[in-house]
């Protein structure tokens, strides 16, 4: 993942989760979204939470969302 395909607010996320000064993130607002990521065969669109699974956290074994109505959800690991 190139950071020149990332938003910038995905940017600037990536760069101070890199710096390992944190290690979790809360998101609020209208989270469900949609985020451009280009690629090199094109640009996509992807709600946020896939695009934090599949795109901002690719390298992570195990990605975990909360959600106060659903609890702890596993997007991805055990």
């Amino acid at each position: 993942m190139s950071p020149a395909s990332l938003p910038a607010w995905a940017q600037e996320m990536r760069e101070v989760f890199r710096a390992e000064t944190i290690s979790q993130f809360v998101i609020t607002g209208n989270i469900h979204d949609f985020v451009e990521h280009r690629r090199a065969d094109g640009i996509t669109f992807t709600d946020l939470r896939t695009h934090l699974a599949e795109v901002m956290f690719e390298r992570f074994e195990v990605v975990l969302f909360y959600d106060r109505g659903r609890g702890i959800q596993v997007a991805r690991g055990h």
